[in-house]
């Protein structure tokens, strides 16, 4: 009698201390996201204030700032696919780590699909004549 009362005061428990782990683990896993989602906002602003180099004189600085108005799209885009893959791959909420890992997902699509994509746009009144004529 006495151990069937123990055994089921164990079972209660353990059924409780799992009900606990889970929202527990929610609670983490809502956290979690919320810090990667905060620090992909901050990459976005910095994208954004780089992208506004656009009409710069300098070309190098045009180049920098296509690229990252084509990462704040991708981000944009693909901001919920990349919030649940850090989260599966249990990505360390650091900011260098989430910038790390957005950075690896932009370049293999921009490397994999069109590698001369990553030289930059070159505005049309900047295209050389020969290549305007066609």
């Amino acid at each position: 009698m006495m151990n069937t009362r123990f055994m089921i005061t164990l079972a209660v428990f353990a059924s409780l201390a799992a009900v606990v782990a889970i929202a527990g683990a929610e609670n983490n896993d809502a956290a979690l996201r919320a810090q990667y989602a905060e620090q992909v906002d901050v990459i976005l602003m910095h994208c954004d204030q780089k992208s506004r180099f656009s009409r710069s004189a300098g070309r190098h600085l045009r180049q920098c700032a296509s690229m990252n108005c084509q990462k704040s799209s991708f981000i944009r885009k693909n901001r919920q696919l990349l919030l649940d893959e850090m989260a599966r791959d249990c990505i360390q909420a650091k900011p260098y780590k989430v910038e790390y890992f957005i950075n690896e997902r932009f370049f293999s699509i921009i490397r994999g699909n069109n590698p001369d994509l990553i030289q930059g746009y070159v505005p049309p009144d900047e295209i050389p004549a020969s290549l305007n004529d066609s």
